[in-house]
């Protein structure tokens, strides 16, 4: 997000897609975030489970995904690496004399690949649970 002189990173906006499918549906919707009640993580499981609802097998997986997310040390270890894959990109940013908005963008660019690998993670137990 950028105003006239500077631009801050402020998440990943991503879809997730089953191919059955002719929509897609974004895991966690940022702009409604702050009117309903529930965390991220939960917001995420609603549409991973919505995109995987014609398979029983994921669904089975997503319980227990879901039960994961409810372990202190889990989202404790989740949350860490999210931080330092940020405090990464500000060192390298710092270290390699990016400036702010340079900074920023390599902010988006490792965030964006940490959520891919997360979210890729899931959509690999949907396509190996269900491959039809």
């Amino acid at each position: 997000m950028c105003s006239t002189a500077i631009c801050n990173y402020g998440y990943s906006q991503l879809y997730i897609r089953n191919a059955k499918d002719d929509f897609a549906v974004m895991p966690v919707d940022y702009d409604k975030l702050g009117l309903f009640a529930g965390s991220l993580y939960d917001k995420m499981v609603e549409a991973f489970r919505y995109a995987g609802r014609d398979c029983p097998e994921f669904q089975k997986y997503m319980n227990t995904f879901e039960a994961k997310l409810q372990d202190k040390d889990f989202k404790k270890a989740l949350n860490t690496k999210f931080k330092d894959i940020r405090k990464q990109a500000f060192d390298e940013g710092k270290k390699n004399k990016l400036g702010h908005n340079a900074t920023q963008d390599l902010l988006g660019d490792y965030m964006l690949q940490a959520y891919l690998e997360f979210y890729g993670g899931i959509i690999k137990e949907y396509e190996k649970n269900c491959p039809y």
